[in-house]
């Protein structure tokens, strides 16, 4: 009876909690909706238009498109990180948690799953309209259960990737530091500007470094869900990598954040 009823707490805790994240992410989704589109409109004239306009072969329209995706994706959770990581700091409202009657872990599982869901409202009107405009210049051939699974595990591993940030690592470090020493690499190795198996062909031995950035798999899978098969890394591979990765990252995570929940 006991551990029901702390169950139903934590429970209507989080909701309570993820209700209020929701609203807030609705108050805003006019300016969300309007900006993303703006952003999915100008990079797929780029890699739809610009760039074959300049010799680039139209075969490359879509898959370096849904890696430039990969890339919003990433910048929007760097953005929206500022935000958790200035209220941690600086403006003290998660002291309030500690003062719920909820479950860490309870919390914990909340801001992650409120932090996925911003970060796909944020981020999929830019991939729908690059589908609409280049959908006539490329052969999309997408298969919507896959693509969906890829899209949530590729939110959620970048949700506790920079929730660990947030919690995690200092603010002068946080602010002067991840972009050059973390993500920058990540990306830069993780085919979001170039094919994965392009690059195998030409320099085998970068595309197995490439191999140790999640950013890879997140890629490769989108565009393996979206493209079909080709000569992309198997989904099943992206599928496990990306949940093992956010299960490790997870890990650092619950002790960060139970450091700054935990005053002794």
């Amino acid at each position: 009876m006991k551990l029901l009823q702390s169950f139903k707490t934590n429970f209507l805790v989080s909701f309570a909690l993820l209700k209020r994240d929701i609203k807030i992410i609705v108050s805003n989704i006019k300016n969300t909706i309007i900006d993303s589109l703006i952003l999915g409109f100008f990079f797929s004239l780029l890699y739809g238009y610009f760039f074959p306009a300049l010799g680039m072969s139209l075969q490359f329209s879509a898959p370096l498109f849904l890696g430039i995706v990969v890339n919003l994706l990433i910048s929007v959770s760097y953005s929206k990180c500022v935000g958790v990581k200035s209220d941690i700091d600086f403006k003290r409202f998660f002291d309030y948690h500690l003062t719920l009657m909820i479950s860490k872990y309870w919390l914990i599982a909340e801001y992650i799953i409120a932090y996925t869901i911003d970060l796909i409202v944020s981020t999929i009107p830019a991939f729908l309209i690059g589908l609409t405009i280049l959908n006539h210049l490329s052969k999309f051939n997408i298969n919507f259960p896959l693509l969906l699974l890829m899209y949530t595990l590729s939110s959620l591993f970048l949700s506790v990737m920079f929730l660990f940030f947030a919690f995690g690592v200092k603010w002068n470090w946080f602010i002067n530091n991840t972009w050059e020493r973390i993500l920058n690499p990540l990306i830069h190795f993780g085919g979001v500007f170039f094919i994965w198996h392009r690059l195998e062909q030409t320099w085998p031995l970068m595309a197995q470094i490439s191999r140790f950035s999640p950013m890879t798999y997140m890629t490769d899978g989108l565009r393996y869900a979206s493209l079909g098969s080709g000569n992309y890394i198997p989904i099943h591979i992206s599928i496990t990598v990306l949940s093992i990765g956010s299960i490790i990252l997870l890990i650092p995570l619950v002790f960060a954040m139970k450091r700054h929940l935990d005053p002794v």
